[in-house]
């Protein structure tokens, strides 16, 4: 936050936002938002009303095969939220997101392949 924020907080004697002075949120947003910094994150995960929000969006994680953001799996938060069922389908779901990623290159990679043979008939 700016220096201007605090200063307007102050002056109208509002206090902090728990998630900054309890949890030690950079940025307050949704318990588990896609833009949120690991330190947010791991805010999220200490406040123990996130939990089962935090176990269902890993389950959703799971049966997509998609990483919450980019690279960074939430399941990789707090494995220690989770219980030992959990952590066998994140690992099968990391995996199953392996093999789709290598299809997926695959794929473009035949499409480039296809363009480029496309191209070279165009040429003859």
């Amino acid at each position: 936050m700016t220096a201007e924020v605090y200063s307007y907080l102050e002056s109208a004697n509002e206090p902090l936002h728990e998630a900054y002075t309890t949890y030690g949120a950079i940025r307050v947003s949704c318990a588990f938002c896609i833009m949120a910094s690991i330190q947010d994150l791991l805010a999220g995960v200490s406040c123990e009303d996130n939990h089962d929000l935090y176990r269902m969006m890993v389950d959703l994680e799971c049966r997509s095969t998609f990483a919450f953001q980019g690279n960074r799996w939430l399941g990789d938060v707090a494995p220690h939220l989770l219980d030992a069922h959990s952590l066998r389908k994140l690992e099968d779901a990391r995996n199953a997101a392996l093999t789709r990623e290598r299809g997926e290159r695959f794929c473009l990679n035949i499409c480039c392949i296809l363009q480029v043979v496309r191209q070279q008939s165009l040429l003859c």
